[in-house]
């Protein structure tokens, strides 16, 4: 005996949770903003960028940090002050502790969803 063939709702929900799962890494993996050098400018955060933005968090000093003006723009280092790293810092933890919250929401209401209808009126 075989095993049936998905349904189309069963399709949709897989389908729409690939879409959201590739919707939150573009968010929590490639750049976030911060306006914390008073100017708006986008931050790598990547694995390596989250790492290296915890470093500069932690050694509470004055240094030059990469970033851009613009997102997917050339990173260059750009002196920042303790501060200032310390309020980018907090701006890529907002940025990630609410995609994950997102994700969570937006996967449970996929899987919640009684008809593909509801499924493709999810978006990130």
């Amino acid at each position: 005996m075989s095993d049936p063939l998905p349904s189309d709702l069963e399709i949709a929900k897989g389908e729409k949770i690939l879409e959201l799962e590739a919707a939150y890494e573009d968010t929590v993996h490639t750049a976030f903003s911060s306006s914390a050098t008073g100017t708006e400018r986008w931050y790598p955060s990547d694995l390596e960028g989250q790492v290296n933005m915890l470093g500069a968090k932690v050694a509470n000093t004055n240094m030059p940090y990469r970033c851009s003006l613009t997102k997917g723009g050339v990173m260059q280092f750009v002196e920042h002050t303790a501060q200032q790293l310390n309020q980018a810092f907090f701006d890529g933890v907002t940025v990630k502790l609410n995609a994950i919250s997102n994700r969570a929401t937006k996967i449970l209401a996929v899987e919640n969803a009684t008809t593909v209808a509801q499924v493709n009126a999810i978006t990130w």
